[in-house]
This record gives structure tokens, sequence and C-alpha cells, in this order.
């Protein structure tokens, strides 16, 4: 009861300090050239918020304007080693005197000052209850507009956004990904790994959206899976299906959600990894991703984005009914727009993994209708943020 009153209290203080830091964010004058990018919510710079970073400090802008990275929580260098992060302190003075920021991950509370372009990038167009779509109180008594714009990748999520946040549709603005240009990217995403393409007919990754938060906060569905996956429930099975990966000659990456959790264990085709697994040898995760034939996924955002290389996606749907009971979902019909097989078994699991191996799909048209849908732009998004925003060298 005491943590209960004490959280309520802290909420209370927090809300506080930043109406008034809003107030006197409209009084203190913006730098022209200074661009604040802020992470709440990893250890490193990452996602949409690096990716924009990364291409303004590559084409030459940081001789322009002073770029700054507040990474609270960082407490080591960053593995792409091209920018100090400061403090939580020293970033909200950075909001403050900024006349451009970008985040992905939580905001400081402070409205902007119309003087200023602060970018929500957020991480993901959302199939999942998110924000003030969502039923939690506390989501839906804040404020959580506090940007200038916000990003979206086609019309159909424009008021989507927009009502999950709380805002106008006025703010959304249909940019794209920044993170998706690194599909492009010429880097060799496997090498660091001790993967070598050519010892496996097939790579797959499997990237399933979390069931239960490694701090206890969030559990979406009610299977009960010793592994936290969908479809395989026991490592027993899992150690069945590394023994059909390894019939077939298949490799298969699991990338669990950075909130999720899996206990070690040994396989011989599976490898599990996490964000920070990929990150810490100097690869971005959509570069990493960029090497796979096909994905394995859920009702994660992540397919919205893969679509765009045009490669077999396998949905994983045991939990449906489930999910849409628990956590739920934005869309009435989410399977309408999900183009590849949906999957509930072992069996089914693993005739898929057949199809990718001998080249069956047919879902390349629906693929492409869904995109069109979903992503109005196919690459240079770091680029277009910039000019819409009207960064300039």
């Amino acid at each position: 009861m005491n943590e209960i009153r004490n959280n309520i209290f802290a909420r209370k203080i927090l809300l506080l300090g930043s109406k008034l830091l809003s107030l006197i964010n409209v009084i203190i004058p913006k730098n022209e050239n200074k661009i604040l990018f802020y992470d709440s919510g990893r250890s490193f710079l990452d996602d949409n918020t690096e990716a924009i970073y990364t291409y303004l400090y590559n084409n030459g802008y940081a001789k322009k304007y002073k770029m700054i990275c507040c990474v609270p929580n960082q407490k080591q260098d960053s593995p792409f080693r091209n920018y100090i992060p400061v403090g939580a302190l020293k970033g909200v003075f950075a909001f403050l005197t900024s006349k451009y920021v970008f985040y992905s991950f939580g905001d400081f509370r402070i409205v902007p000052s119309s003087k200023q372009i602060v970018v929500n990038q957020w991480h993901g167009m959302p199939l999942k209850r998110i924000g003030k779509y969502a039923d939690d109180e506390k989501y839906q008594k804040e404020n959580l507009d506090n940007f200038t714009y916000i990003l979206a990748t086609s019309e159909m999520f424009k008021s989507v956004m927009a009502k999950a946040f709380g805002s106008s549709t006025d703010k959304v603005a249909i940019l794209g990904e920044t993170r998706v240009d690194y599909f492009f990217s010429d880097v060799d995403a496997l090498s660091p790994f001790g993967i070598e393409r050519e010892m496996y007919d097939k790579l797959v990754i499997w990237m399933p959206t979390f069931r239960q938060s490694i701090d206890g906060r969030f559990q979406d569905g009610d299977k009960k899976s010793s592994t936290l996956l969908p479809v395989f429930y026991t490592y027993e099975s899992l150690d069945a299906l590394d023994d059909f990966l390894e019939k077939n000659n298949l490799l298969l990456v699991i990338k669990i959600h950075p909130m999720a959790v899996f206990k070690e264990h040994v396989f011989k085709r599976i490898i599990i990894m996490t964000n920070n697994d990929i990150v810490r040898k100097g690869i971005r995760p959509y570069e990493f991703l960029k090497e796979f034939d096909a994905l394995i996924t859920d009702y994660s955002s992540v397919y919205v984005d893969y679509l765009i290389l045009n490669r077999p996606i396998i949905f994983t749907m045991d939990d449906e009914e489930e999910y849409k009971s628990s956590r739920g979902f934005i869309f009435d019909d989410i399977k309408a727009l999900m183009p590849g097989p949906f999957v509930k078994t072992e069996e089914e699991f693993k005739q898929c993994l057949k199809d990718v191996l001998q080249g069956h799909d047919s879902y390349s048209d629906k693929r492409i209708e869904i995109n069109k849908k979903m992503n109005r732009y196919q690459k240079d998004h770091c680029k277009r943020l910039a000019d819409f925003v009207g960064l300039s060298i």
C-alpha cells in the first residue's frame, strides 16, 4: 500500500514539474542550430531515434547543428561510438533550448513551444492497443501528445496514431519509419555473429511480441508457456524443432522482445538473441533483419516494415483469442491485414518452414497489396524526415 502511495505521489510531482517546465519552455529562446535526440527506454540510442541521428551525423549535419543525445539509462559507450550521452537534467535543459527534438521512447512530458519542432517517431505501427486505446486509466488521464508531429507510415494509420496519443490528425505526418533505411545498408550483418550464410539453405528469424515483461508489469494473453513463446510452450518442444531444423539445414534465430525473458538453453540450429546482443556487435537490428529469407512473428509491428522486402511472413496465431481479450487489437479484423499463413500448432509451424525451404510462396501478391496500404514510402525515410522539419546543410 505504501509503495502504491509513493508511486502516486511521484507521478503527481512529475506532472507538476512538467507543467512548470512547459510554462518555462514558452519563454526560453530556442537555438536554431541545436538538435536533441532523446531515448528513455533503451541502454543506447536506439531504433528510429538512432536511425535519424546516424543519418544526420554521417551526412555532415553535425558541422552546422549541435547534436545532443540524452540517454538517461546509458551506462557505457554506445556500440556505434559516435556520440557521448548526457543525463536527464542536461537533457531537460537541452529540450528547453533546442529548436529540434526527436524521440521514439518516452518523452519529457514538456509541451513543445511554438518555436520548436518536436517529433515523436514512435517505434512501429500498432495492431495491438496502445496509449488511449488501452484500458489503463493512467493513459486515459495523461497528456500523451507532447509533440509537434508524430509519424505514421500511411494514411490508414493516421487516425490510429492520432487517437492513440490523443492528438489531432494535423499532427500526424506520413513519413515512414527511419529505421527501415537500414534494410538497404550494404553492411554484412551476419559475420559478427559467426553466421555463414552458405552453411544453410535458408535463414529464418522469429520475432515474437512479448507475453510477459521482465519487470512483471505487463502480461498479454494467458497461455501457459514455460518458454513464453507462442506455439512451442516447452523447451522439449523446442528441442524437437531444433532437430527438425538440423535435418532440413535451416537456421532459426529467435530474437526475443526486449521486455521478455528466456532461460539459457543449448541448441544446434536455434540462436536466441536480444536487441542488446545485436547492437553490442555494432549492428543495428534492421541491418540484421534484412539478412533473413523469411520472418515469423505474430501481432508485432515489425511485419509492417518487413513487408517492404516482400519476403515470406509466417504468423503464429495460437493465442489470438486470449490476446484479444487481454491486450486487445485496434483493428476489428487483423487477419485481413496479415499476408501470410496462420499457424497454431507445431506441425503447421514446421510445414511453413518447409514451404520457405522449397520456395513455395503464395502470398507475394497479397504482401504487395497490404504493403501499399501500410507503407506509403519504401526507402529514404531519414532524408524525408530531415527535409520535412527543415534541416539543411
